[in-house]
């Protein structure tokens, strides 16, 4: 009677998905979306912040001062909240306004601009939020909040808080580098010449700590168990990739310069084409120009505007959007910026159907592995049917959710992948499905007949 119940639910089941697939769409798993106002200018980008959340840019002054043939511009800054905004900051070819850092939780960046004060040419320190303007002063970094700023004044490296002002390191110092929370600081002690610097790390906790090796870090990590650095290398020629953690000090990483740094720096990518990460060392990614890294390294974007992620290769964002069945043929210059964390969400500017400049964001629902891949195949197919059906009221292969057990649940999970990723069963499909899940029930009943009769 309990094999009768089992077997009329599961039928059941199945009858209720083959009569039910006509009337379900294919999710196309990306959506694309626009992201604050338009601007009716001419934009170009001076810096992105680590995920693209915020862009600072440059659009044609107006009033042409002080010569068009300087190419005078005013700087906007773009956030996802805000759109374009205007920052009141202003330069040239000549006098350029030069972005240090950018914060990537909060529309603010540190930088340098320059000017003739009617005697002498003034190169003067910023942080663009409330207007800050840091006397004597080359701010090198920001905080992700933007509220906390490193650099190096007439007196040394400081650390300058906007809640309660700033901290001096001391004479013949430089801070290079701050944590996302602006807790920990890094930095240099002497030039950046031969013999070269000595590194060090600071937090509020603690005095300026020396680090072995020579280089100038550009990454400090939250908790203090990372720096990340470079130096350039006389004799060879070229910039040294370096790693310090408490455990093992100072490592090489490899040559070229350090172009992004994820996972709390267990992840780093150079201009080489080179990706490091912690558990799979040193690897070369086919010739790609990648200037962001997501997900430990297995997504990112190229140069030339390509969404690559290690399974598919590198594709362009347009020819995403459109395998989906996302119209955008009326928009131009798709230009993508940054990438989250997990490689899920893509952001980027272009040129929006009225001919306006537009943010917009591209969320990809499907980029991590699809539930119901039992054996990591890629595919959701009879294999991975055959896994659970194999091992279903017990433990092993078949696990798709990986809660300890082979159950309806994991049944539900190659049931609604079936087919491919986020694809819904053709009804010969389905069929085949209703099945294997039928046999599935007659499978364990086999089991434990045979295992009654044993006894």
């Amino acid at each position: 009677m309990q094999l009768t119940k089992k077997l009329w639910l599961l039928s059941s089941i199945a009858v209720l998905i083959v009569l039910n697939a006509a009337s379900q769409s294919v999710s196309s798993g990306v959506t694309f979306t626009t992201v604050g106002a338009p601007l009716a200018a001419d934009f170009r980008v001076i810096k992105a912040s680590d995920s693209g959340h915020v862009v600072v840019g440059r659009v044609p002054a107006v009033d042409g001062s002080p010569s068009d043939e300087d190419h005078p511009y005013e700087v906007y800054v773009w956030d996802e909240q805000l759109g374009f905004t205007p920052t009141g900051l202003q330069g040239d070819d000549f006098y350029p306004v030069v972005v240090n850092g950018i914060a990537d939780d909060h529309a603010a960046f540190v930088g340098s601009r320059s000017y003739y004060d009617g005697f002498d040419d003034v190169i003067e320190g910023f942080r663009w939020s409330d207007g800050t303007i840091l006397e004597s002063s080359i701010p090198s970094a920001i905080s992700a909040d933007g509220n906390v700023v490193v650099g190096t004044g007439v007196q040394g490296g400081f650390r300058w808080e906007a809640a309660s002002g700033g901290i001096g390191f001391g004479q013949h110092t430089s801070a290079t580098a701050v944590s996302s929370d602006g807790r920990v600081v890094a930095g240099i002690l002497g030039d950046t010449i031969p013999p070269f610097p000595i590194p060090w790390i600071w937090s509020a906790q603690g005095e300026v700590q020396p680090l072995d090796g020579r280089f100038v870090p550009t990454f400090v990590s939250s908790d203090e168990s990372v720096v990340i650095g470079e130096r350039f290398d006389e004799d060879l020629g070229l910039p040294v990739v370096y790693r310090w953690t408490p455990v093992s000090g100072t490592e090489e990483i490899n040559y070229f310069r350090c172009i992004d740094i994820e996972d709390a720096g267990a992840t780093v990518l150079t201009d080489a084409g080179l990706l490091w990460t912690l558990d799979r060392g040193l690897a070369e990614l086919q010739a790609l120009e990648l200037q962001r890294i997501a997900s430990g390294g297995k997504t990112g974007l190229t140069f030339s505007g390509e969404l690559w992620t290690e399974a598919n290769g590198a594709k362009a964002v347009v020819s995403i959007l459109q395998e989906h069945g996302i119209d955008i043929t009326s928009w131009q210059s798709l230009s993508p910026q940054g990438i989250s964390d997990d490689g899920n969400v893509v952001l980027g500017i272009g040129t929006n159907p009225d001919g306006l400049l537009q943010g917009w964001r591209m969320t990809i629902e499907d980029s991590n592995p699809t539930p119901g891949d039992t054996n990591a195949d890629g595919q959701i197919n009879l294999e991975d049917l055959n896994n659970v059906r194999n091992n279903f009221g017990g433990v092993g292969l078949g696990d798709a959710n990986h809660d300890g057990s082979v159950d309806l649940e994991d049944l539900n999970a190659v049931r609604n992948n079936f087919g491919g990723s986020n694809a819904v069963p053709e009804p010969r499909s389905l069929l085949i499905l209703a099945v294997g899940a039928v046999g599935l029930v007659m499978r364990r009943y086999q089991l434990k007949r045979e295992s009654q009769q044993s006894m």
